[in-house]
């Protein structure tokens, strides 16, 4: 992986990186959206590989097991960089699907909140805020976005290097 030397900063440093995700879920919704109504399994296995594929990206010294069908399945990502990647689920309630997860409940923190559906992503951003100085890396991704591509961190890596803390970088699909 070219990642696991263009991730570390400058001194070659153990890399951070919280990702802070907005997870919503009502079995009684209207069906308007994926999170209100319909089959709950579509949102578990999207929120699953959202959070696999963010572990198999992302460079970090972890190893980790799936729950596929009926059995576990070991995920190693052992790399040469040690990086840690934490991630954040914020809920509304009890309208999730957290406990369905085929993923290890060890792969993320779970935040419940009292917030309106809608309001989550402001849930989400108060994490990150709430942990500033505490991470290299901060990210926000909704629960059924994937990031398949292994360059992704490296390509990051690069534009942290020729920009300052004052720009953000927005990848969209």
């Amino acid at each position: 992986w070219v990642i696991s030397s263009t991730l570390c900063d400058a001194a070659g440093e153990h890399v951070r990186i919280l990702i802070a995700i907005p997870h919503y879920f009502d079995p009684a919704g209207d069906h308007t959206h994926g999170s209100r109504g319909g089959d709950p399994r579509v949102r578990v296995a999207a929120l699953t590989q959202c959070l696999r594929a963010l572990y198999l990206t992302a460079p970090t010294s972890q190893d980790m097991w799936f729950r596929e069908h009926d059995h576990l399945t070991p995920l190693s990502i052992s790399q040469a960089n040690d990086t840690t990647i934490d991630v954040v689920i914020c809920t509304s309630g009890q309208n999730h699907l957290l406990d369905q997860l085929t993923a290890p409940y060890c792969t993320f923190r779970h935040v419940p909140t009292n917030a309106a559906p809608p309001l989550l992503g402001f849930e989400c951003h108060a994490v990150l805020h709430a942990s500033l100085g505490q991470y290299d890396l901060y990210g926000y991704l909704e629960d059924d976005l994937l990031i398949h591509d292994p360059g992704f961190w490296a390509r990051l890596a690069w534009f942290r290097s020729l920009t300052d803390d004052g720009c953000v970088l927005q990848p969209t699909r």
